[in-house]
């Protein structure tokens, strides 16, 4: 089971953009990414993911 947290930070609230147990690529989530860094305006951009048997966090900071 694979689980992508991924939210913004505009400095002044935080946005979940999706939150929930999908069986995503990488690739997939990596371009997810990529139209949300062109498209909004942000401070923080924090992408977790955790499965059975590891975690990753990636925090993007403008």
């Amino acid at each position: 089971m694979q689980y992508w947290h991924l939210s913004i930070d505009n400095g002044r609230n935080t946005s979940v953009i999706f939150n929930a147990v999908m069986l995503l690529t990488y690739e997939r989530v990596s371009a997810e990414c990529n139209i949300i860094l062109e498209s909004v305006k942000f401070v923080r951009l924090s992408i977790e993911f955790f499965s059975d048997t590891n975690s990753e966090k990636l925090v993007v900071n403008r």
